[in-house]
């Protein structure tokens, strides 16, 4: 997954990639009661902002993001969250 201002990339298996607006993406949670949303990529905050409205909890990013880091930062904050840690404490580790 990458972002920017136009949206979301969003990678298949097979090496294609669809742009999903953040607006889109709002409207498409609005209707599935989720409560956070982790966009682990590049560029991703303009996009979470956009979709705040519709989750209780967003996290993006503002820059590039290596994929080592990504899923250092998953792996730690979803442990941090099992272990019973409130989410923005779980969110700066």
């Amino acid at each position: 997954m990458h972002g920017g201002d136009a949206g979301i990339v969003f990678e298949n298996r097979v090496g294609g990639s669809t742009i999903v607006a953040g607006d889109s993406l709002r409207r498409f949670l609005l209707r599935k009661g989720v409560d956070l949303v982790v966009l682990n990529g590049c560029f991703t905050a303009a996009q979470a902002s956009k979709i705040r409205r519709a989750v209780r909890a967003v996290i993006g990013t503002t820059g590039a993001v290596l994929d080592v880091a990504a899923r250092e930062f998953a792996t730690t904050f979803y442990h941090y969250l099992g272990e019973g840690m409130m989410l923005s404490s779980a969110a700066r580790r």
